[in-house]
This record gives C-alpha cells, structure tokens and sequence, in this order.
C-alpha cells in the first residue's frame, strides 16, 4: 500500500488512538469523537510533511501557520470538553447548555481542521507532483514585482 492511499485513509477515517470519550461524559461522545479524528488526522499530516520535506518543512511558513491553527483548535476543543463533563458532572447550572455548544464546536472546529489539513496535502501532493509550480513561484517572488510583458504595450 503506497504511503499516499494510506494517508487519504488516514485522513477520512482516521483510527481512535486515545479513546478520550471513556474520559468524558458519555453525552459527549461526539465531541470526543472529533477531537480524537482531528488529533490521527494531524499526525498523519506531520508524519508525511517530515517525511517528504525533512527540515525544509520549517521554511513553508503557510504550512506551519495552518498545523498551528489545527493544534490550537485541538486544545480549544480538549478545554470545553474537560470543562463540560466537568460542569456537568458536579451538576452546574446552565452545564446542559455548556456540554451542547462543546459538542457544535467541536462539530465546528473538527470541520475546519480537516479542510486544513486536506489543504496542506493537496499542496504537499501539488508540489511534488508538479514542479513548475514551485519553479513557477520562486521565479515570481525573485522577480519583485510584475515583470512579464503588458499586454496591453505595443511590442511590434
């Protein structure tokens, strides 16, 4: 099985590793569940990026903001998870609304960080299946600015 059909699995179902909803409130399952997917998601992500990029995944800024976003919402979803089944459990008021908005953020938040991270596939999989695009950019950012012919400039 090549390492790219493992990791378009990995991304659509990833396996549970941690089982974080046994931790959990049983009526937030779901949200567990979206933590626990976005979490196999973003190291099956990290696992190809450093093994096809090695140490030059560090200059690919856009890269790097996008896997910081994804780990930030994972801990954002990991807190309202803890907080809720806690709130809950203790019998605070209002904690049956509290545990409903964790479960639609992480709905929310799980959403996002998977369309993140098939973004940053799609790039690592462009890049290194086309060539020219990096070529292509490189040549425009040495550039510094627009330097191709106008269209619109008489040449003849």
């Amino acid at each position: 099985m090549s390492n790219r059909v493992r990791v378009g699995e990995t991304l659509d179902k990833p396996k549970m590793r941690h089982y974080i909803a046994e931790h959990a409130h049983p009526s937030l399952e779901f949200a567990c569940r979206n933590l626990e997917d976005t979490m196999g998601r973003v190291g099956a992500v990290m696992e190809l990026l450093l093994e096809r990029r090695g140490k030059a995944v560090e200059a690919d800024h856009v890269v790097l903001e996008n896997i910081a976003d994804v780990v930030a919402s994972n801990f954002a979803m990991l807190a309202l998870i803890s907080r809720s089944s806690r709130s809950y459990a203790i019998g605070l008021r209002n904690s049956d609304v509290e545990m409903r908005w964790a479960t639609m953020f992480c709905l929310h938040a799980g959403f996002l960080a998977k369309k993140k991270l098939e973004e940053i596939m799609d790039v690592v999989n462009m890049t290194r299946y086309v060539p020219a695009l990096t070529e292509i950019g490189a040549t425009a950012l040495n550039m510094e600015g627009y330097k191709l012919e106008s269209p619109l400039e008489r040449n003849w």
